[in-house]
């Protein structure tokens, strides 16, 4: 197994990151130049065909001996973007006061329905992974953290947002400036950060779960998410295989967004390949990478 630990933390680091020393003179002005995620936003769109994903996830689960650990196309889809945060470390990155920070460790926010019905509440679940996370370990941190999520009334964001709400208008706003700013000096309560879903790796949206196609989505202004990914419905599109024949094939779309501003397009091209190559070859899912990339 990878032998992984992370740099020792110096002067100048946050609570769940390090400042990036190694940042370029274009990238240290671009934080400049754009302060805000809304408008260093980027568009990505992916479409993964799902035939060797399909086939996979029948073999792995039919020699599993309880139902709760088997594995979803979500579920699949997670391990592989948590392994493509793991070998291209940039992605790990925020911009928080006009500085580059980067993340150790990869943390991922999606939302869950209680139950599917208009009126059910929505929770959210966020959790950490090391980047030597395998397939079985994340598919047992999910169910896990999922059966706490909908047993509870309420999740430790829920509760934070609820005081807040419960204050006066002007009261809420001055809340919020203060979260922003504390957030900005390195000085926001650790329990907020941890709690909170939009201080993560990456937001997932799930809309194939409730039978609607990808979209794109804004980036936050509060919290550290740098990137955020909707995964759409299966469905069936014409494809180009490789003797050049069209075949019609079951697929999911991906809308990606991100904030050009902790690396460059190249960069971004090349993990998002990395990622669909993941959901086309899973088997090497099931172990820890042989090396994870620093970034320093």
């Amino acid at each position: 197994m990878t032998n992984w630990q992370p740099p020792k933390r110096r002067r100048g680091d946050r609570l769940d990151a390090r400042l990036l020393r190694s940042a370029s003179n274009y990238q240290k002005s671009m934080v400049h130049a754009m302060p805000t995620r809304t408008e260093s936003l980027i568009y990505l769109k992916e479409q993964i065909c799902l035939d060797k994903l399909t086939g996979f996830i029948r073999d792995y689960n039919k020699n599993l001996a309880t139902d709760e650990l088997k594995c979803t196309t979500f579920d699949l889809f997670l391990a592989a973007l948590i392994r493509t945060f793991a070998l291209r470390p940039h992605l790990n990155r925020y911009v928080v006061g006009r500085r580059i920070y980067t993340r150790d460790h990869i943390t991922i926010a999606f939302t869950i329905k209680k139950e599917f019905s208009d009126e059910a509440e929505e929770s959210t679940v966020k959790l950490a992974f090391a980047p030597t996370a395998t397939l079985p370990q994340i598919i047992g941190k999910i169910r896990k953290a999922t059966l706490i999520c909908k047993g509870e009334s309420q999740g430790e964001d829920d509760k934070i947002l609820a005081i807040i709400a419960g204050l006066p208008l002007f009261s809420q706003k001055l809340a919020f400036w203060l979260l922003r700013r504390l957030d900005n000096i390195n000085k926001l309560p650790k329990f907020i950060a941890e709690a909170h879903p939009l201080f993560a790796s990456v937001f997932v949206s799930n809309l194939g779960s409730i039978g609607l196609n990808s979209a794109f989505h804004h980036l936050y202004e509060f919290g550290t998410a740098s990137v955020f990914v909707v995964v759409g419905k299966i469905h069936k599109a014409p494809l180009i295989c490789g003797d050049d024949q069209i075949q019609v094939k079951r697929v999911i779309d991906l809308g990606i967004t991100l904030d050009e501003r902790i690396s460059d397009g190249y960069y971004f091209a090349r993990s998002v390949k990395l990622l669909s190559n993941l959901l086309q070859n899973p088997e090497r899912l099931l172990t820890a990478p042989e090396e994870i990339p620093i970034d320093l």
